[in-house]
């Protein structure tokens, strides 16, 4: 609940009520329905080498609107 507890959307969903209170009495967790958050050790070893300035000129051609959109998507 620490990422997205306190979002309206999260607090809208109906299992996420039901469950509140064992949530945090931390008797069940987000990852016993949702499975893990991050990607495993094993999967983070799988990802491509990303040199900076690639990232960074990628970033540079994503329009003002569709960052707009990601960094709302970002803080739900």
């Amino acid at each position: 609940m620490a990422c997205h507890g306190g979002t309206q959307k999260f607090n809208d969903v109906p299992s996420h009520i039901a469950l509140s209170d064992k949530m945090r009495a931390d008797e069940v967790s987000c990852s016993s329905c949702h499975g893990p958050a991050h990607p495993t050790p094993a999967e983070r070893e799988n990802v491509p080498d990303r040199h900076p300035d690639v990232f960074s000129q990628e970033l540079m051609e994503i329009s003002a609107d569709d960052l707009a959109k990601l960094m709302e998507k970002f803080n739900e």
